[in-house]
């Protein structure tokens, strides 16, 4: 229901989620008295990092896991592998694939069965960032440990070595099966392989621009010198680089190569093959450093979907660019976040072999190409835009407030796993909520939505009211739908004929974040200045009440004469409602996280943190809230939900967690 990554909020997000993201460190000592049990995740959620081709398989590295598309035959497949962590970088080496999983560590992942992918053998270097191999060297750099390295003659058991590291962020991190280069916002270093796992500096090249991903494909560096340009070094002399003619294309963003060609996804919108300096030539055959592609698979490309007329790469990859079909009508989040300005390849970095290419876009997924000669054919696209933020769970079913994903409907077995079964695309789903046959959906910009889920297969859109707000938030009571608006404030819709909603009070406030209504009174979040309540019913909602409370107040529910609060990084807060004309603040206690959302079933309140995961309070003294259980999630806890079976977490770009708790 609730979070600050509204748009209003972008800048300020980024240096909150670094400052919070230590202060799991500090969280209070507990007792714990209950139990989560992770029954399933799913969903392949956005942002897009990385891309592999490792033989017969593409492996997809987005969000909280890594999709693996194995057959050839079954475009429509993929076999996910969830990770605790976020894939910023990955690297294939035959059947192994090792992520740099942030939040985690180092992930070993089998592919001996591309049906059934197993991960295992971690590492915890939670600030990992790049990966690589070389020979038997795995190369990894984590901030604050540098660049270490690990044995991996035993493909499947990377081990430490006694290495002690380099003190180095890279901006890339490459290698070929006889050297590795580490490069720098100020140039590159290049190391060979020495005893114990070392690596012994051989040179360096300066370079005085260029922060984006940098390349080395067999004995040739290419190091991106910035405005789209890239200096090439013969490296194949460790010891002495030899400049050759920089890249003979402009405004390059991102390279690929396989056996002797190389493509490059320019930021004009185009892919255009380039020679490489030493056709045939050079002692490696090691991948292309951030967007590798290993080569020599003979299978057609694999996705998620089918493609179409209007799919935005055309046939003739010699010139590949902008789809020259229409372009789409650009919605009010569109004009606002300058998506869709112009028409243009939808790519950030691109990985290919010799018979496929994988384009990552950082908007909606991975398109996927077949390659034939000069021509390039879309055969689908893998999803990965999506970002959980809300839910709302009845019957046996499930519905994702997904981003810019919009809606899931997923079905719920009776052992918590899930099938997704219905999808409508909308703005940016925020948050939904359901009455009978009728959801609800708070769409960010553009407004409030409602939805028949009559047939959960079949969401189908009904009515719609716009809205000045950012609208993060619905509850619904009595035929009227309760909204926050954010920065905004918020509004009440009447919603008895859901095919016209009926806007009929919108006021402004500090920061609405979160809401809850029931028969006679809406309460909601006002930021930093508390919360407030207002009774509803009559031709205007009254105030009854308004009270401060410590921290930034961002979600609520009440429950038998109780009103429980997430306030940021304060944690959990209990008021007593009982007189709502008084309310008095009971007590409270600290998650170590910022507190994004919570509900209460019985004497246990889930709460939704940033970097926390999901929590379990023990409320039964409302004096004195205790933690009674944790669990860890990656990325994002933004929303909460218990529906007698199962606990639910949305999680951002870990997609969907289902539990099933117990108190001990």
């Amino acid at each position: 229901m609730t979070g600050p990554w509204d748009m209003e909020h972008l800048m300020t997000i980024k240096l909150v989620s670094l400052l919070i993201s230590f202060s799991i460190l500090l969280a209070p000592s507990v007792s714990l008295s209950g139990g989560f049990e992770l029954l399933s995740r799913s969903l392949f959620q956005g942002i897009p990092r990385e891309a592999v081709i490792a033989g017969d398989n593409i492996v997809l590295a987005s969000g909280g896991a890594l999709a693996v598309i194995g057959d050839p035959s079954d475009p429509g497949a993929f076999r996910l592998v969830p990770l605790d962590g976020q894939p910023y970088d990955i690297e294939a080496k035959g059947a192994v694939v090792y992520a740099a999983a942030w939040g985690k560590g180092l992930v070993t992942v089998d592919l001996a069965d591309p049906a059934n992918p197993v991960a295992y053998n971690s590492f915890s270097m939670p600030r990992i960032t790049h990966c690589c191999a070389c020979g038997d060297l795995l190369v990894v750099a984590d901030i604050g440990k540098g660049v270490v390295t690990f044995d991996i003659s035993d493909p499947l058991n990377p081990a430490p070595t006694p290495f002690e590291g380099i003190k180095a962020r890279p901006v890339s991190l490459l290698s070929n099966d006889e050297t590795v280069v580490i490069v720098e916002s100020g140039g590159a270093a290049v190391y060979s392989p020495g005893k114990g796992g070392a690596l012994d500096l051989q040179s360096r090249v300066e370079a005085k621009d260029g922060k984006g991903n940098s390349f080395l494909y067999r004995d040739v560096l290419y190091l991106n010198a910035g405005g789209g340009t890239f200096a090439r070094y013969d490296i194949s002399d460790p010891s002495s680089p030899l400049k050759l003619d920089p890249l003979p294309v402009s405004g390059a963003a991102a390279l690929a190569f396989s056996g002797d060609r190389g493509l490059a996804l320019t930021d004009g919108g185009k892919i255009i093959p380039f020679g490489l300096p030493c056709e045939g030539g050079g002692k490696g055959t090691g991948g292309a450093g951030g967007n590798r592609g290993s080569g020599g698979d003979d299978g057609a490309g694999g996705s998620h979907g089918t493609a179409a007329p209007g799919d935005p790469l055309r046939a003739d990859y010699g010139r590949i660019g902008a789809d020259e079909s229409p372009a789409p009508k650009r919605t009010l989040f569109d004009r606002i976040t300058g998506r869709n300005k112009t028409r243009f390849f939808p790519g950030s970095s691109i990985a290919m072999s010799e018979s496929r290419l994988v384009c990552l876009d950082g908007k909606e997924g991975f398109w996927i190409y077949s390659l034939h000669g000069n021509a390039a054919s879309c055969t689908g696209k893998v999803a990965a835009k999506g970002y959980a933020f809300d839910l709302a769970a009845s019957d046996g079913y499930v519905y994702l407030a997904n981003g810019g994903d919009g809606l899931r409907v997923g079905k719920v077995d009776e052992t918590g796993s899930i099938e997704w079964i219905g999808h409508l695309q909308t703005t940016m789903a925020r948050d939904v909520a359901l009455a009978g046959d009728v959801l609800y959906l708070a769409d960010g910009v553009d407004g409030l939505k409602t939805v028949d889920v009559k047939d959960p297969e079949n969401p189908r859109m009904l009515g719609s009211s716009a809205s000045p707000f950012f609208l993060s938030a619905v509850v619904a009571e009595g035929g009227m739908a309760f909204i926050a608006g954010g920065l905004g404030g918020t509004e009440i819709v009447d919603c008895s004929d859901p095919g016209n909603p009926r806007l009929v009070w919108r006021e402004k406030f500090s920061e609405v974040r979160g809401i809850f209504a029931d028969r006679e009174y809406f309460y909601f979040s006002d930021g930093f200045k508390g919360f407030k309540i207002y009774a509803h019913g009559g031709a205007a909602p009254r105030l009854v009440s308004s009270t401060a409370t410590p921290g930034w107040n961002c979600d609520l529910f009440a429950a038998g004469g109780l009103l429980y609060m997430a306030i940021g990084g304060d944690g959990l807060a209990v008021a007593d409602i009982g007189d709502v004309s008084k309310p008095a603040l009971l007590g409270s206690v600290s998650i170590g996280s910022i507190a994004r959302e919570i509900h209460a079933a019985g004497a246990t309140v889930f709460v939704a943190s940033q970097t926390n995961g999901i929590n379990a309070i023990d409320v039964s003294d409302p004096r004195n809230p205790v933690i009674a259980a944790h669990h860890q999630s990656v990325g994002d806890g933004r929303g909460v939900f218990a529906d007698g079976r199962f606990v639910y977490l949305a999680s951002g770009p870990g997609g969907l967690y289902i539990f099933r708790y117990s108190v001990k």
